[in-house]
């Protein structure tokens, strides 16, 4: 199809195509242009097509299919290919950008596929921890090891597929093979490794026949979907094997032209140019690369799974798509779950000033996917010190940051493994998870702890309050405060354990996924708070407050000190802003204080994640955030960020992070948050902004 060696085989490709379609061109060509391609036809070698005649044809025809065929058929050369071409492909794009996550499945062959002909086989316990499997419940997921792959291709192809497998000698192409010859056979997802879901997949596939990636340098091959028997990648895989063939007669492999993404979109190209009719036909999705991106992304971390010496864990997710003995799960279904989501890009953020960690700054413009929410009930689970979960042996990966801080403790020798002897004690009521490695930290209770206890709540219905909740004894006072307020539990129902030295079994054990993946947050976080909070509403947000972190530690040990602190609560009291130091407040009160807020401004700290109690939105001004939690909430709550990063910043011997923002930054900081907040309250109907969601 596209597998051109010399001019010759490219002029034939070329002719051949022209005389099969001229009957229909030719009418649609100025006589000068149709002369000169009669006389190619004949194969008149000196005949040249200028850019500009070309371009002349393809404007006067520009939604003509096979026009567009036939001009880059014209222009392609060896080591050049017409990309307008591509260009007009993608106008004809099946996928709109909706993502939906449907529940009628529809019917296409659920298999997902990897291949690493250069890894030991990924058995079951490897296989649990991989994204593609416990993401995507429905499908069938495999993984082949050189062995496996080579049995696949003589069995169902017969020896001569085989031996074309076992002669490439590079594993990246041998993968890309058998990939593409599976897909071929039986229809499916086949995915390169290097490549870890973060969500079902579903909605990427949804009502087509194929599935590609693209991005500015075209079809990528990184993940591909098509139904059994797909004629295109009929073709593909008989133009590899012909490839190897004649690579092998000249003894000279070469990746780049064999299988790589440019090989792999030279040949998309040439094969739908040429077949132009057949893509009429096809529904094909075409995903944005950062569309893709939300759904699976590119890095290692699948990639050594099947290591002997390995740290034994299993991903949480795996627990909700597997039943056994080991764990049973809430309701009847494998898991209880909140839905898949997805969220497009946003632009919530506004930049005061320079990016000083672009790395926030940029959340908002990309989209992300999460997973659905699961509450399951384990048998036979044992914790240790900062909420380190152990199931049969195995450590539980919640795949979060806080679990990932629990595991990297672990491995420094803080945090104990439940062996045969040191198990305190096991707790024979049923009991519920009530903290995390924050639970030290007012803002990881909002955002980590009280929403996914709120999430057990939310499937145990009135059966959550006979229930047990196990904290660290060290737990702050305030912290039991907000568990008993914001989900109406007894203080009886506490059991503590010194998370430092002991390890504490359960006969049944409750836990539930975090609302985020590393802080980029699943709704379900608006939903807990937004029951709570609207009791206390009477009207639209009217209050602008600054909230103040001056009253803490003022022999100044591990501190955050902004230079510029007095100046920043002077000028905010000078334009209206009320000063608040949230940490006198009661819960009632802060939680009415951020209900009734449209406004407010401060220092980067966990006060502000109390905005969590506004269900309306707010604009929120942040001065050097060092973490992009609260940007990311703001794409849940349909805030308005704007961001002021430190110009100056140092530590000394005490461990006090110090830091300076320029006075005439801070004042332009504090007009455009006015500018913003005037053209609000002026919108023509400033009820739909406020209106609950």
């Amino acid at each position: 199809m596209s597998m051109f060696f010399d001019e010759k085989q490219l002029l034939e490709w070329k002719i051949n195509f022209l005389k099969e379609h001229v009957a229909f061109i030719q009418k649609k060509m100025r006589p000068s242009l149709l002369a000169k391609l009669k006389s190619f036809i004949m194969e008149e070698k000196n005949i040249k097509f200028e850019d500009e005649e070309l371009s002349d044809f393809l404007e006067e025809n520009k939604a003509d299919f096979i026009v567009n065929s036939c001009v880059y058929v014209l222009k392609r050369q060896m080591g050049f290919k017409w990309d307008g071409f591509f260009e007009f492909l993608l106008k004809n794009n099946n996928f709109r950008n909706k993502i939906h996550f449907l529940k009628d499945d529809g019917f296409y062959p659920k298999y997902i596929r990897q291949c690493r002909p250069d890894k030991e086989f990924y058995d079951y316990t490897s296989v649990v921890n991989v994204g593609f499997y416990n993401k995507n419940k429905d499908f069938l997921y495999i993984c082949y090891d050189d062995e496996k792959a080579s049995a696949y291709l003589r069995k169902e192809f017969g020896g001569v597929v085989e031996k074309v497998y076992n002669s490439i000698g590079i594993s990246q192409a041998k993968s890309d093979f058998f990939l593409i010859a599976s897909l071929f056979k039986e229809g499916g997802i086949s995915a390169d490794v290097c490549s870890v879901a973060q969500t079902s997949i579903k909605p990427l596939i949804q009502d087509c026949n194929l599935c590609f990636v693209y991005d500015s340098s075209g079809v990528n091959k990184n993940f591909l979907f098509a139904g059994k028997g797909s004629s295109f990648y009929e073709a593909y895989l008989l133009e590899l094997i012909k490839k190897q063939k004649t690579m092998k007669e000249h003894k000279e492999f070469n990746y780049e032209s064999f299988s790589s993404r440019n090989a792999f979109h030279t040949f998309f190209l040439d094969y739908y140019a040429y077949n132009i009719k057949e893509f009429e036909k096809e529904k094909i999705n075409f995903i944005e690369n950062e569309i893709y991106n939300a759904f699976v992304n590119s890095n290692m971390e699948e990639e050594n799974l099947s290591e002997k010496d390995a740290f034994k864990k299993i991903s949480f997710k795996a627990l909700s798509k597997e039943l056994n003995d080991v764990f049973i799960c809430v309701k009847e279904d494998t898991s209880c779950v909140s839905e898949n989501f997805y969220t497009a890009k946003s632009d919530n953020v506004c930049l005061i000033g320079g990016d000083l960690h672009s790395h926030i700054t940029n959340q908002t413009s990309v989209p992300y996917a999460l997973p659905t929410l699961d509450v399951l009930k384990l048998q036979d689970a044992y914790l240790s010190g900062h909420a380190c979960l152990w199931v049969n042996d195995k450590y539980v990966d919640f795949e979060s940051y806080l679990s990932s801080v629990a595991e990297q403790e672990h491995h420094g020798g803080f945090w104990k493994k439940p062996n045969g002897n040191n198990v305190a004690r096991v707790v024979e009521d049923e009991t519920i998870i009530g903290f995390s490695a924050g639970y030290g930290c007012y803002g990881h209770y909002i955002v980590d702890d009280l929403p996914r206890i709120g999430l057990i709540k939310k499937y145990l219905g009135d059966d959550f309050y006979g229930k047990k909740i196990i904290l660290p004894q060290k737990t702050p006072r305030w912290g039991v405060d907000l568990l008993k307020y914001f989900l109406n539990i007894e203080e009886t129902s506490f059991v503590f354990f010194n998370h430092e030295t002991e390890v504490v079994g359960f006969k049944n054990l409750f836990a539930a996924s975090y609302p985020h993946k590393n802080y980029k947050f699943h709704p379900f976080i608006k939903e807990f708070y937004d029951g709570i909070s609207k009791k206390f509403i009477s009207s639209k947000p009217f209050r602008r407050v600054c909230l103040s972190r001056k009253s803490w530690e003022t022999e100044k040990v591990n501190q955050r000190i902004f230079l510029e602190q007095d100046f920043f609560e002077e000028t905010a009291k000078s334009r209206g802003f009320d000063l608040i130091q949230p940490e006198k407040l009661k819960i009632e009160e802060q939680i009415e204080l951020m209900a009734q807020t449209s406004c407010q401004i401060g220092e980067h700290g966990s006060a502000q994640h109390a905005s969590v109690y506004n269900p309306f939105g707010m604009t929120i001004g942040t001065i050097n955030p060092l973490t992009e939690v609260q940007v990311n909430l703001g794409r849940i709550y349909n805030d308005r960020n704007f961001i002021c990063y430190a110009d100056h910043q140092y530590n000394d011997n005490k461990g006090n992070f110090y830091y300076s923002v320029n006075k005439e930054k801070l004042i332009r900081f504090f007009d455009e948050i006015e500018k913003y907040e005037e053209r609000k309250a002026n919108l023509v109907a400033p009820k739909e902004l406020f209106r609950f969601r």
